[in-house]
C-alpha cells in the first residue's frame, strides 16, 4: 500500500471482534451507546444467533488504532448503520479483550478495523474494509442480510447487478480462503470485472491488479518476477485513469498500490511512466480535493499523490510548489477542531504526508503537540522513536520506544510495543547485552498470559525471535537469545499459524 498499509501499523481492514465479556469502561475502548452490542462471549453470540435465527455482524478493531477511531466516529454514530445492525446480533471484540485475538485467528482475521457478517454456523457472508463512502456501510451489511450467500458463491455465480456490488467492496484478502493464492484471486477478480460494469467493474479491475501485482512481488523464498504479465492490467488501469468519473468511486483502492506498481509502470518506459504518473496524480488529487471525503481520506489521497509524483518522476523529487500545497492542506486540516476519535485519525493521514515529504521536523512537532490530546499516546511516541532512530539520535529514540512500552495498555498491545521496544534495543545497543536480556525477560512474561499468545501476539513473538537470532553473532549473546527465546511462545509453524 502507499499509504495505509506501508507507514502505518493499521490496516485498513474491518474486523471488530472485541466483544469477548464486557468492554473496558475507557473513553478508547468504550461501545457507542446507540448500537445494542451483544453482553456477552462470541460462543454466546453465536449461540443467541441460532436461536433467533440472525446473523452476526462482527467488529474487530484495537483502541490505539486511528481508522477504528475514525470508523466508530464516522460510522457507528450513524442513524441508518445503527438501524441495520437491529437486523444483527451484534459483537464487539476488541483485539486485547480476553479470547479476542483466538477468535481473530478462527475468523482469519488480523488487521484492525475489519467488519464481519456471519450466519450462525460461523460461515462468512461479507467482510468490509475502510476507507469507503460512509454512506455505503448501511447498504452493504443490508445486502448481506438479504443475500446470505457465502461470498465464494457469489464469486462463482452468474453475476447480478448486486452481486458485483457485493465482490467490488468485501474485503479481500488471500489469506482467508483456502486455496486461492494472491496470483488465482487476481485472475478470478479479473474474471468477474468482465461481468460487471460501472464502479463494480473499476473497483474489481483495480483489486485484481493490486493481486496480481502481490502474487509477482519478491519474497524471502522467490526471485524478483519479470513484470510483463503487469502489462495488460496496467495499460487498462491507464485507461481508467482518464475517466475521472469511472475511478472517482475507488481511489480508497487506488491508494492501497505499492512500489510494485511504479516499478511496472518504470518497465513501460519513461513515456508512458510520464503520462502514467500525470493521470494517477490528477485523480488523487481529485481526491485529496473533495470536499465529501473525510479529511483523513483525502489527506491519504494527497500522500498517495504525492508519493507518485516521487517515484514515477525523472528526478525522483516532488516540485517545490506542490510540497508546499501540501503542507499547506495538512496545517489546514491540523487547524480543524474535532474529538478525540476523529482527531487520531487526522494526525495519523497528516503523519503519512509528512513521511513522503521527508518533512520529518514538522511530523516531531506535531507529535509533540499531539500527545496530551490522545488517550493512546504510545501510538505517538513510536512514531517519535522510529524519527529519532532516522536521524540517528540513538539515545532519544530507545527512550520514546521505552515510554511507548510502558504507556501501552492491554495483554496484545503491550506485547506489540513491548517487541518493538525490544528489538529497538537489539538494533540500537547491541553490545548491551544484559539491557536486552532484562527487557526481553520482562516481555516474555507478559508474553506467557494466554491473551498474548495468540494471533497478533505470535506475529509480534516471531518478529522478536528473528531478531534475537540475527543479533546472536557473540556466545554471550547466544546464551541470551537462548534464554530469551525458550521463554516465548512456539513459533508459528508450530501452532498450524
Amino acid at each position: 500500500m502507499n499509504t495505509a498499509c506501508r507507514w502505518v501499523a493499521a490496516a485498513l481492514t474491518f474486523v471488530w471482534l472485541s466483544g469477548c465479556g464486557n468492554p473496558q469502561a475507557s473513553e478508547s475502548s468504550a461501545q457507542p451507546i446507540d448500537i445494542e452490542w451483544f453482553k456477552g462471549t462470541v460462543d454466546q453470540a453465536l449461540a443467541e444467533a441460532k436461536i433467533r435465527n440472525k446473523p452476526l455482524l462482527v467488529y474487530w478493531g484495537a483502541v490505539w488504532c486511528p481508522y477504528c477511531q475514525a470508523l466508530k466516529k464516522s460510522v457507528f454514530t450513524r442513524h441508518d448503520f445503527i438501524e441495520k445492525t437491529r437486523l444483527f446480533i451484534p459483537v464487539y471484540l476488541d483485539g486485547d479483550q480476553p479470547g479476542a485475538q483466538a477468535w481473530g485467528e478462527r475468523f482469519k482475521i488480523s488487521g484492525y478495523p475489519t467488519m464481519l457478517v456471519l450466519r450462525p454456523d460461523r460461515t462468512e457472508i461479507a467482510r468490509l474494509s475502510g476507507g469507503m463512502d460512509l454512506t455505503l456501510y448501511a447498504s452493504l451489511i443490508d445486502e448481506a442480510i438479504h443475500d446470505e450467500r457465502p461470498i465464494q458463491v457469489v464469486l462463482t455465480g452468474p453475476h447480478t447487478a448486486e452481486d458485483c456490488h457485493r465482490l467490488a467492496y468485501y474485503g479481500w484478502d488471500s489469506d482467508v480462503f483456502v486455496g486461492i493464492d494472491a496470483g488465482k484471486l487476481a485472475a478470478t477478480l479479473k474474471d468477474s470485472a468482465s461481468r460487471c460494469h460501472g464502479t463494480d467493474q473499476v473497483r474489481l479491475e483495480v483489486l485484481s491488479l493490486n493481486f496480481a501485482l502481490q502474487a509477482q512481488a519478491p519474497g524471502k523464498d522467490k526471485p524478483k518476477s519479470d513484470t510483463a504479465s503487469l502489462k495488460e492490467p496496467i495499460l487498462s488501469l491507464f485507461v481508467r485513469l482518464e475517466e475521472p468519473a469511472s475511478v472517482s468511486g475507488a481511489t480508497d483502492l487506488l491508494a492501497e498500490f505499492d512500489d510494485g506498481l511504479y516499478a511496472a509502470v518504470l518497465a513501460l518506459g519513461p513515456d508512458f511512466t510520464h503520462q502514467f504518473r500525470e493521470r494517477y496524480e490528477a485523480r488523487m488529487r481529485e481526491a485529496a480535493d473533495n470536499p465529501k471525503l473525510a479529511q483523513s481520506d483525502r489527506l491519504i489521497a494527497l500522500a498517495s499523490a504525492l508519493d507518485a509524483t516521487k517515484a514515477l518522476s525523472a528526478d525522483h523529487a516532488i516540485p517545490a510548489a506542490m510540497q508546499e500545497q501540501a503542507q499547506e492542506q495538512v496545517r489546514m486540516a491540523l487547524g480543524t477542531q474535532g474529538d478525540r476519535l476523529a482527531r487520531n485519525d487526522l494526525v495519523n493521514g497528516a503523519g503519512i504526508v509528512y513521511d513522503v515529504l521527508s518533512d520529518d521536523d514538522a511530523a516531531v512537532q506535531m507529535y509533540l503537540r499531539e500527545l496530551p490530546n490522545t488517550r493512546t499516546p504510545y501510538y505517538y511516541m513510536s512514531h517519535l522513536g522510529a524519527l529519532a532512530e532516522k536521524h540517528g539520535k540513538t539515545e532519544n529514540a530507545i527512550v520514546w520506544y521505552a515510554k511507548a512500552y510502558a504507556a501501552s495498555s492491554g495483554p496484545v498491545t503491550r506485547v506489540r510495543w513491548g517487541s518493538a521496544y525490544v528489538r529497538a534495543l537489539i538494533r540500537l545497543t547491541p553490545t548491551d547485552a544484559e539491557g536486552i536480556r532484562a527487557a526481553a525477560l520482562q516481555l516474555a512474561g507478559e508474553m506467557s498470559a494466554p491473551d498474548a499468545q495468540a494471533g497478533r501476539s505470535h506475529a509480534s513473538a516471531d518478529r522478536l525471535r528473528t531478531a534475537l537470532a540475527t543479533w546472536a553473532t557473540t556466545r554471550q549473546r547466544r546464551v541470551v537469545s537462548a534464554e530469551i527465546a525458550a521463554r516465548l511462545p512456539p513459533p508459528t509453524s508450530a501452532t498450524g499459524g
